[in-house]
C-alpha cells in the first residue's frame, strides 16, 4: 500500500488570546549600553543601571534626562499604572515623578540609536524616555521629593 501516512495534526491554536503586557525593558537596557552610558567610563554605572532593571520585576521602565538639549542620563523609573506615578529604581532623581512635572516624552529608535520626541504629554506605553520641568532639579537647598 502506498498511501502516504497522514501526519500528527497541529495543535488547535486558541481563537482568543489575552493580551501580555509588554516591557520594554530590552529597548531601555540597549538605550543604555548604546546611547545613554555607552562611554568606557560609564561602564560602572552601566552595569549598576542593567542590574537594577534585570532585578527589578516592572513591566515599563522610563529614563530620565537631565534636560531637552543634551538628554544626559539621570535615572531609570518603573510605571505604576495603579497609581499613575514613576518610581525610581536606580541614579539621581526625584523619587517619584507624576504627571505634571513632566516637561518632554520621548522614543528610543534601536535602528538609529536615538531618542525622538514624542508630539504629546500624555503619558502611554511607547515612552521610553522623559524630561522633567527644569524648576524640579534640586539646587543648592534642600527639594522635599528627592531622598
Amino acid at each position: 500500500n502506498n498511501t502516504p501516512k497522514s501526519s500528527p495534526r497541529p495543535p488547535a491554536l486558541p481563537l482568543f488570546v489575552a493580551p501580555s503586557a509588554k516591557s520594554n525593558s530590552k529597548v531601555i537596557s540597549n538605550a543604555v549600553c548604546w546611547t545613554c552610558l555607552s562611554g568606557v567610563p560609564d561602564k560602572p554605572q552601566q552595569q549598576q543601571a542593567l542590574k537594577a532593571i534585570a532585578n527589578h520585576p516592572a513591566q515599563q521602565y522610563v529614563i530620565l534626562f537631565r534636560d531637552h538639549i543634551a538628554k544626559k542620563f539621570r535615572a531609570i523609573y518603573t510605571y505604576d499604572n495603579e497609581s499613575e506615578k514613576l518610581n525610581r529604581i536606580y541614579g539621581k532623581g526625584p523619587k517619584t515623578i507624576v504627571h505634571s512635572m513632566i516637561s518632554y516624552l520621548y522614543k528610543y529608535d534601536s535602528g538609529s540609536r536615538a531618542f525622538s520626541d514624542l508630539p504629546t504629554l500624555t503619558f502611554s506605553l511607547s515612552v521610553d524616555g522623559i524630561t522633567i520641568k527644569n524648576e524640579l532639579w534640586r539646587k543648592a537647598g534642600v527639594f522635599p521629593c528627592w531622598t
